[in-house]
């Protein structure tokens, strides 16, 4: 599943202010989010890192530049996606009603995705857990990370 999909999807529910550049930023802050606070604290995570040419682990990159690369959840995950982009184009538009359905339905998809990765990977010890450099991010997290 790729951003271009779900931007797509996005198009044929909101008329949107954001320009293309904004929704693949919005979405991935979200990733890196899910790749932080879910994918770092359990075993596998080596599948989203690499090693570079001197030898050193190189963390998945954001933010996403291009519509064409691949997002973190399977797509029986894609509306929380959707309900994400959607939850920022309401706060450009203003739309608060919408905006706080629309979070309230993005809560509940990502807490079943971390509950679905929870019982697929096994967490790590709290000793091990993999520390990726901080990225800049709008959410709570990172006020609270600072």
């Amino acid at each position: 599943m790729t951003i271009r999909h779900i931007i797509q999807a996005v198009s044929r529910l909101r008329d949107t202010p954001l320009s293309e550049q904004a929704k693949i930023d919005c979405l991935s802050e979200l990733d890196c989010k899910i790749y932080e606070d879910i994918i770092l604290r359990h075993e596998g995570a080596e599948a989203y890192t690499a090693h570079d040419t001197s030898g050193k682990t190189v963390h998945r990159t954001f933010p996403y530049t291009t519509d064409t690369q691949e997002l973190i959840a399977p797509p029986r995950f894609q509306k929380m996606y959707v309900y994400y982009l959607c939850m920022e184009i309401d706060l450009a538009l203003d739309e608060i009603d919408r905006y706080t359905n629309d979070l309230i339905l993005f809560n509940d998809l990502y807490n079943a995705f971390a509950a679905h990765y929870n019982e697929t990977h096994m967490p790590l010890h709290e000793g091990k857990i993999i520390t990726a450099p901080k990225y800049i991010r709008r959410d709570a997290d990172a006020l609270r990370d600072t």
